[in-house]
């Protein structure tokens, strides 16, 4: 089975890559490649202007026509990331069986919007759209993407289902990406060494996200540190949503990162 992977552009009035990576379906895409599948993964993001510190930078951006409900608003709307020529070129000679779009913030939607058009002239082949913005506003994205399939995160066992691939919630989550097979280059590093939050604040979308709680074991969170760190990367971004939560537990991972040895940036 070929799928091709693609994480849309940003289309907004401004955006700073702040270690920006699609963790969730990077995650995803490691599970799927250990099971077979083949993966062409295309970041739309990956290109920047400039290069700045730890890893950080302007993302390369053009400006483009403002949504109508925000034409008063004095300011230059863009669309961040790869132009859409280089995404043309990067999708020729593609064959896959199924297309997998991510999602991150709600207002971001219009570049899924446009992506999916563009999709279709290229290929006949299902697309499947998941990721925050599919899971938190499920039915607008139902209502207003072109896609085949849209899936929540919380329905993940039918959109394995659909691939006709094993689903293991644990070993799912206690996955790490594989970087290398998806970016060519690294600046910087994302990991998480927890999933989800153990409290359910009213106003928070996290237990939307993920229900549970889930901890990665210490020696594989050190493990990929390592890995990463003999390829040269100094700099590491948590993304967990509780890292300090059971703070005894915190400082045993710290303990063994601190074994290491190494010169890190977290």
């Amino acid at each position: 089975m070929n799928i091709l992977a693609i994480n849309p552009w940003i289309v907004d009035f401004a955006a700073y890559d702040f270690w920006l990576k699609p963790y969730g379906f990077l995650v995803i895409l490691t599970y799927l490649k250990n099971r077979g599948i083949k993966i062409d993964y295309i970041d739309c993001l990956d290109k920047k202007a400039t290069q700045e510190s730890c890893g950080r930078g302007k993302y390369y951006s053009q400006i483009i026509e403002k949504p109508p409900c925000l034409k008063d608003i004095p300011r230059y709307f863009k669309r961040y990331g790869i132009t859409k020529e280089e995404l043309e070129n990067k999708l020729k000679n593609k064959n896959p069986d199924y297309i997998l779009l991510t999602s991150s913030m709600t207002y971001w939607y219009p570049a899924i919007k446009e992506l999916t058009v563009m999709l279709r002239n290229y290929f006949d082949v299902p697309i499947i759209l998941g990721g925050t913005y599919a899971t938190l506003c499920f039915t607008h994205a139902k209502e207003n993407i072109s896609c085949d399939f849209v899936f929540k995160n919380d329905d993940l066992d039918d959109f394995f289902k659909l691939l006709n691939i094993e689903f293991n919630k644990e070993i799912l989550y206690s996955t790490l990406p594989y970087y290398e097979y998806f970016y060519p280059h690294l600046d910087y590093v994302v990991l998480r060494a927890s999933w989800g939050c153990p409290f359910s604040c009213s106003y928070c979308a996290i237990k939307k996200l993920f229900d549970d709680f889930l901890k990665l074991p210490f020696e594989k969170v050190t493990k990929f540190i390592l890995h990463y760190h003999q390829k040269g990367i100094k700099e590491f971004i948590l993304y967990d949503d509780a890292f300090l939560y059971e703070k005894e537990h915190t400082k045993k991972l710290l303990k063994e990162i601190k074994k290491l040895n190494l010169h890190l940036h977290f």
